[in-house]
């Protein structure tokens, strides 16, 4: 008997035999392990998106309070720079990204709104959380900067936890 004779007849009884179902091998899913699955995911969800909003909440402080950060330098470095300071009102002219005027074009701009006011040797900074977006609507930080002395002072009366303030 040659190799191939014998392959042949291997094929052929296999092919020919004919199943027992014990011998069956069970693909899929049952109902019930499905609805397990669902279950856990449902819990998974329910328990991590309200952190995964918080932390999205919280990274968008961190970016307010950092580009707070760039206007007190760059203004800083300005009045020292030409002795003087002249307000913008919107920041721009140390660093803010280009910001509106309405609440309207805020829902296209950047999260966050800024406004300079200059007093003295004194400048205040704000940041106002776009009203079209939930997590940030109404959320402000308030830095002052002595621009003789260089200390920043934080107003916590108006600033939300979020921001990294002390006010709730």
């Amino acid at each position: 008997m040659t190799s191939t004779t014998f392959q042949n007849q291997l094929l052929r009884q296999l092919t020919s035999k004919k199943t027992n179902s014990k011998n069956i091998i069970q693909k899929g899913f049952t109902l019930v392990e499905l609805m397990v699955v669902i279950v856990i995911v449902g819990i998974l969800s329910a328990v991590a998106l309200p952190n995964f909003l918080s932390q999205s909440a919280k990274a968008k402080g961190a970016e307010a309070n950092s580009m707070i950060s760039v206007i007190l330098k760059n203004a800083q470095a300005d009045y020292h720079t030409k002795g003087t300071l002249t307000a913008s009102a919107d920041c721009t002219d140390w660093g803010a990204p280009s910001k509106t005027s309405s609440d309207a074009d805020a829902k296209t701009a950047t999260k966050f709104g800024y406004t300079c006011a200059v007093s003295g040797s004194t400048l205040t900074a704000t940041a106002t959380g776009n009203p079209s977006d939930t997590t940030i609507s109404g959320k402000t930080i308030v830095k002052t900067l002595d621009l003789q002395t260089g200390l920043i002072t934080e107003a916590t009366d108006s600033t939300s936890k979020l921001f990294g303030g002390t006010a709730s």
